[in-house]
């Protein structure tokens, strides 16, 4: 039986995905997260990955990121305020569940 939120949408990633990401959390220190993290966290983020070069050699990489903060799990637009933690879109509508034949909750 599946519970919770049941309204999938795809999300969008404005950056590559596979690279190596990291939040500034507020002791001052680089902490690496997940990519759904990356996108809702409300501090200095950055990327780090290996691009490929003229002669097929592998170049390192690590630049600040500075695109759009999402709510967590959400492609909601929130405004960052510099808090370093991760924000969650807090939704005014509730999704009603409702008991099929032969369930209990």
């Amino acid at each position: 039986m599946k519970r919770g939120n049941l309204i999938k949408t795809k999300l969008i990633w404005d950056f590559n995905s596979a690279n190596a990401c990291y939040v500034q959390v507020k002791s001052g220190l680089w902490a690496q997260v997940t990519p759904n993290e990356f996108r809702s966290f409300d501090g200095p983020r950055k990327l780090r990955g290996v691009t490929i070069g003229p002669d097929r050699q592998s170049i390192p990489f690590e630049k600040d990121y500075e695109g759009p903060i999402y709510g967590l799990g959400t492609n909601f637009l929130m405004e960052g305020t510099d808090s370093r933690q991760v924000l969650q879109h807090l939704s005014n509508h509730r999704i009603e569940a409702k008991a099929r034949p032969g369930e209990n909750f």
